[in-house]
């Protein structure tokens, strides 16, 4: 599947999924504030989700910089 910046930028603006991915990350840092040392590997698994999470956002957002760059060489030339 092809995504577009149109539908990316569509993704990354709902409500519901800005939510979504804040409940996660909300929830994954909770597990590193409240865990003991016992429970590494709850810790290293929040951490690879947050990291996870990082990278789908970033995956996203490069999509939307990405249609902006092909946008401005259009227009330069």
């Amino acid at each position: 599947m092809n995504l577009t910046s149109g539908d990316v930028q569509r993704i990354l603006s709902d409500e519901t999924f800005k939510e979504i991915i804040c409940r996660v990350r909300q929830q994954q840092i909770d597990i590193f504030v409240n865990s003991h040392r016992a429970e590494d590997d709850a810790i290293k698994d929040a951490k690879y989700m947050l990291e996870a999470i990082n990278r789908i956002e970033q995956a996203l957002q490069s999509v939307v910089a990405d249609e902006a760059i092909k946008e401005k060489r259009k227009k330069l030339k």
